[in-house]
């Protein structure tokens, strides 16, 4: 059942082109940003100011 759902996992939402892009440039930027929120966070517990 994965391997069949692993298949579609290239469509994307809708057919419309605009649509798409959107939804690639929000995941894009919530990739980043949390890329960034983790490395500020890590950079914090190494300096020792942050709980954990």
């Amino acid at each position: 059942k994965q391997q069949v759902l692993d298949l579609h996992a290239d469509r994307m939402s809708t057919h419309h082109m605009a649509s798409n892009q959107l939804r690639l440039w929000l995941s894009a930027f919530a990739y980043l940003l949390m890329e960034r929120v983790r490395t500020l966070g890590l950079i914090s517990i190494v300096r020792g100011s942050g709980t954990a």
